[in-house]
């Protein structure tokens, strides 16, 4: 969104911190590694693929459910398997579920600079355009089962309350998938968002 600072990144952060706050040992390891993150953070590009990426998911117009970075349907566009309730949403409320899908791509981005990196690695020297053209292939070819159990866990904190914020918002809009016939796929959907901004982060420092 044109609006998009650091701030958002700072408030990420804040919640992370926050499910942490019993965590001293964590919060020690974290902390510093955040402000170095934040001095390299490079706004504008982030920006570029976190709206590319988030508009194309609410696109409600565009026929099948197919989405950016899928070879099938398997895991949908939100837009398109949810294509009606999205189409009623007001532009406020289309700005309040971007700005959720955004937040929860911002925890899987800091998850991985926070936990995964030993210490914060530099971005390569890329524009926008060409780290979303190497971010989007991959984004639906990770295999959420070979990850670590304590890795998953930490991942899920994480991402625990932004998650649950944009389930609820779906369901409270009536965006519920599945019937008699087929399986919910909302779950799958919402995941792969913390997933997406986790890989952003690995192809941002070269690692994707």
């Amino acid at each position: 969104m044109k609006n998009f600072n650091i701030k958002y990144l700072e408030a990420s952060m804040s919640v992370i911190v926050n499910e942490f706050q019993e965590e001293k040992k964590i919060l020690s390891m974290i902390q510093p590694k955040f402000e170095i993150l934040k001095r390299n953070f490079n706004t504008q590009r982030i920006k570029y693929c976190l709206d590319q990426y988030i508009r194309l998911e609410l696109d409600f117009e565009t026929i099948g459910e197919r989405g950016i970075g899928r070879m099938t349907d398997f895991i949908p566009r939100l837009g398109g398997y949810f294509r009606e309730p999205i189409s009623k949403l007001s532009q406020a409320e289309i700005d309040e579920l971007y700005n959720l899908i955004q937040d929860l791509m911002l925890r899987g981005y800091l998850f991985y600079a926070l936990f995964m990196e030993n210490e914060i690695k530099k971005s390569i020297t890329i524009n926008g355009e060409d780290l979303y053209d190497q971010w989007i292939p991959g984004i639906y070819v990770s295999d959420v089962s070979e990850m670590k159990e304590n890795a998953k866990n930490l991942f899920e904190a994480c991402i625990y309350s932004i998650y649950n914020s944009l389930k609820k918002f779906l369901i409270n809009h009536q965006m519920k998938g599945g019937g008699f016939f087929s399986k919910d796929k909302t779950d799958n959907i919402i995941y792969y968002y913390a997933l997406a901004g986790w890989g952003l982060r690995l192809v941002e420092i070269g690692m994707g």
